[in-house]
């Protein structure tokens, strides 16, 4: 992702769920950026799969105002008591014609 000119540089987030369990329900999931120290984006929403099935889920875009990379971190509340977790990494520079 590049900041600059009129390029429209949002992030796209998007979450595939996989239902290993027996239960057929929708959970919570949330997902959380932090860039240079602070938190820049929240959302939560609900997310499902069919048993034993995928299935693709996409939360609002996020457009930087500022270069460094964003930290996610997605939470998806399940029967465990810490949840399922998962991180990404999306590096935002300027971009510069030199």
């Amino acid at each position: 992702v590049y900041l600059g000119g009129e390029d429209d540089s949002s992030v796209h987030i998007r979450l595939v769920v996989k239902n290993n369990g027996t239960v057929n329900q929708s959970r919570p999931a949330t997902v959380v950026g932090v860039q240079n120290g602070r938190e820049v984006f929240r959302q939560t929403q609900l997310v499902s799969a069919p048993i034993g099935r995928s299935a693709r889920h996409r939360f609002r875009s996020f457009k930087p105002s500022a270069t460094g990379d964003i930290t996610w971190t997605i939470t998806v509340a399940n029967d465990s008591p810490q949840g399922d977790h998962a991180t990404a990494v999306t590096h935002v520079g300027r971009w510069s014609e030199e």
